[in-house]
């Protein structure tokens, strides 16, 4: 009589460590990829936070108010020419 093999008597295969197909790296493209990045900058800018750059804006706008004699109407004015003086301190 043969004997016949039943399913159990496969060798089991772990598939976690079974080997998987890896693709070819090709060095020359991996290489000319680093290259093209540009190099970080860093910022010579001092950090400050949302709240500090508000106040700073609203007490030059007070005194690009105050050089105006607080004339009603050019609020806006102010508070763009603030923000334009404390931008470029920043």
């Amino acid at each position: 009589m043969a004997t016949r093999k039943s399913s159990s008597d496969k060798p089991k295969v772990d598939k976690k460590s079974a080997v998987k197909k890896k693709k070819p790296i090709n060095k020359s493209v991996k290489k000319a990829s680093k290259a093209a990045k540009p190099a970080k900058k860093r910022s010579t800018r001092p950090k400050i936070s949302k709240l500090n750059r508000i106040t700073m804006v609203q007490e030059a706008a007070y005194f690009i108010a105050l050089n105006r004699n607080f004339e009603a109407g050019n609020e806006l004015e102010d508070w763009l020419a603030a923000e334009k003086q404390v931008n470029k301190l920043i």
